[in-house]
């Protein structure tokens, strides 16, 4: 058996694991069924390009690295995961990890003579086959990390930019990172309740922990229920995507559209 081939085994053992001890957990059935739905599935997360104005983008799905010139505006990325549920293995990228679909990052050049200045608009973004709207907010930071949250979200979920300066010449990179933990731990709660009314949960730490058991399981019944219905999206045709192209993501558990602007740096 090939190495790969045993890398694959042993993380679907553990998402079996992972989904039994959730059911168990929560005592719904509904959860019980979702084990052999979501197990027949990849974890893996994969992108489809469309071009937007003029950015050259080669190859769509087998193209990783993204060029454009500094004159123009930006291109769109979509990304899915086939499933989710609590205890996934986490969606992650260091710093040392090739930037590939593998790593789950997208590699942008920047050909042009001047340098440009990169940011992320969240298009859309579909949980479960439904499109979500005003229940998630997009938070920037400093450093090039772009954060995806919502009350209603068990998991944590961000963009981010190697730098969102890019001189000419030069390549940064752009990865996403998805986790949502089995538990709930008392470091977590410092960190999303650092007062008592950050949160309506936030009052005490049991109060932080039966919020998240709650969210959870809905979650978790959503999955189930969505495998259960073989409900498709339907996807904005502004996204120009292929029937194939279609067909290969209009079922996944996450659909996010992303739109990567540029603009001329400040500081050329």
């Amino acid at each position: 058996m090939k190495d790969k081939d045993i890398k694959t085994t042993d993380n679907t053992q553990k998402k079996k694991k992972s989904l039994l001890l959730i059911a168990l957990k929560r005592h719904k059935v509904g959860l019980l069924v979702v084990i052999l739905l979501l197990c027949l599935s990849s974890t893996l997360a994969w992108f489809i390009y469309n071009t937007t104005v003029n950015l050259a983008l080669t190859g769509k799905v087998k193209a990783w690295n993204v060029s454009f010139d500094s004159s123009e505006t930006g291109g769109t990325a979509i990304f899915t995961l086939p499933d989710l549920y609590p205890g996934m293995p986490a969606v992650t990228h260091s710093d040392s990890d090739p930037c590939d679909m593998d790593h789950h990052c997208i590699a942008i050049s920047n050909n042009g003579e001047l340098s440009a200045d990169a940011s992320l608009v969240v298009k859309y973004l579909y949980l479960f086959g439904e499109e979500q709207t005003g229940n998630y907010t997009v938070t920037p930071s400093s450093d090039g990390t772009y954060t995806i949250s919502s009350e209603d979200y068990p998991f944590n979920l961000k963009f981010k930019f190697g730098s969102t300066s890019i001189a000419a010449g030069e390549v940064t990179d752009l990865y996403f990172t998805l986790d949502w933990p089995y538990e709930k731990t008392n470091a977590d709660y410092t960190t999303e309740c650092p007062t008592a009314t950050t949160h309506a949960y936030c009052t005490d730490y049991d109060t932080y922990l039966k919020h998240y058991d709650a969210i959870d399981t809905a979650v978790g019944e959503q999955s189930y229920e969505f495998n259960e219905s073989g409900t498709t999206v339907t996807l904005p045709t502004e996204l120009e995507l292929t029937p194939e192209e279609i067909a290969r993501i209009n079922r996944k558990s996450l659909i996010i559209v992303i739109t990567v602007d540029f603009v001329q740096s400040t500081n050329p």
